[in-house]
């Protein structure tokens, strides 16, 4: 839970903290309304009755705000780089969405994977991007340190350890090419969606970030490959010295750069066609729930964007499955932010569903509750929760997670 209070020796010092932080939770209560989203995910969009299902189950429930997760590396109503089929079905599942919230009155928010384009052991169907992208631009995947490229990773079903197929963050190409998809969303679907929520906003993980065209950039600039930074062997530009150290924090802000350039690209292109066509639409984030690892091991400079308004908000993924460690991660978030007072552009994401192997399963209503409470006490602005799934195990859970007067 929280900091534990240990009122000994120093009683009056810690109540007087207590109490000031609890009349600081209470005036936000006062001046902000508890915000309730529901991340809706792709397999629930299928056909327009699924979708009238799901949109009128999240509206019956009382959610306000919609992240509807859709599939832009595979479907040619989102991806400039996809044509189209005219012998499939032309069903949109993101038209048919935005149709049904509309009668809801309710906000979407487009949520798409922006660096995982496919996630599944399974190979994508043959109109996926992955295809194109493996054919004409291998240097567009992300590469590991040992110089594995996810173009050519080998689909079969008993993978371990899948965490999906990355392209790299590291190729000005591949920022361009989520730039135009972002970018014929906001034309092609003006007027009607409120946000861009971006996912896998990052690299794969720290072994990534290899890829050729990161490395050339590089070593045209510090005349080192980076490659040799983190194993036990050197070229003849490195020295094993103390100057190694200051070259691998140049390579951590080469990789972090990029990211934030298209972060803060972005919130210009969406910045520009809010003041042209007279809208508000959002740009947010779903971000690592630990500052330093997000900073460290995915190149999340997220506290960054939010000090300098790169973006409207980010969705804190703090899917941890009991209450301690859930509040303990909200608590170190609070006080990283207190001087700043950009609480109030952190959302808290809580997950619903347990999974273990491939089986999934509702987690304990109690912890759910105790964990959207935590979020309240430590005033950040609201909830959204993972994922409209639970609707298959409690259809009304909304009903027991959230206080009467929540509702």
């Amino acid at each position: 839970m929280y900091k534990h209070l240990y009122i000994k020796n120093y009683h009056n010092f810690y109540w007087a903290i207590f109490i000031a932080f609890f009349f600081n939770f209470i005036y936000s209560y006062n001046q902000n309304e508890f915000t309730k989203g529901l991340w809706i995910k792709s397999e629930h969009l299928r056909s327009e009755q699924s979708i009238k299902e799901v949109i009128s189950d999240a509206y019956r429930s009382g959610y306000k705000i919609i992240f509807l997760q859709i599939d832009v590396h595979n479907d040619y109503h989102y991806n400039p780089l996809i044509y189209k089929d005219n012998s499939k079905n032309s069903f949109d599942p993101l038209n048919t969405s935005l149709y049904w919230a509309n009668l809801y009155d309710l906000e979407i928010h487009v949520w798409i994977n922006a660096y995982k384009i496919w996630s599944s052991t399974w190979p994508p169907p043959e109109n996926h991007i992955f295809y194109k992208l493996q054919k004409n631009y291998k240097s567009w995947f992300a590469t590991d340190i040992n110089g594995h490229s996810d173009y050519n990773f080998e689909f079969v079903s008993n993978s371990n350890n899948f965490s999906g197929i990355f392209l790299s963050p590291l190729n000005p190409d591949v920022n361009i090419y989520i730039e135009n998809i972002i970018e014929k969303l906001l034309f092609d679907y003006k007027g009607k969606i409120h946000g861009i929520h971006l996912d896998y906003f990052r690299y794969k993980d720290s072994m990534y970030g290899y890829n050729i065209e990161g490395r050339k950039q590089f070593y045209d600039k510090f005349n080192v490959d980076p490659i040799y930074l983190n194993k036990n062997i050197t070229n003849d530009n490195i020295e094993m010295t103390d100057s190694i150290h200051i070259i691998k924090e140049y390579w951590l802000n080469h990789k972090v750069s990029q990211i934030d350039s298209l972060i803060y690209g972005l919130g210009k292109l969406i910045s520009n066609f809010n003041e042209v066509k007279s809208k508000d639409i959002k740009l947010s984030v779903a971000v690592k729930p630990e500052i330093y690892e997000a900073k460290l091991r995915w190149n999340q400079n997220w506290d960054n964007w939010i000090n300098n308004d790169y973006l409207d908000f980010v969705v804190l993924m703090n899917y941890y499955n009991d209450t301690e460690s859930f509040s303990n991660n909200l608590w170190s978030i609070y006080k990283h932010f207190y001087n700043t007072k950009n609480i109030n552009k952190i959302f808290v994401g809580i997950n619903t569903i347990e999974k273990n192997l491939d089986k999934s399963k509702l987690k304990n209503v109690k912890i759910i509750k105790e964990q959207v409470q935590n979020a309240k006490d430590f005033s950040y602005p609201g909830v959204i929760i993972f994922s409209s799934e639970y609707y298959n195990f409690n259809p009304t859970l909304y009903l027991e997670i959230f206080s009467e007067k929540d509702k």
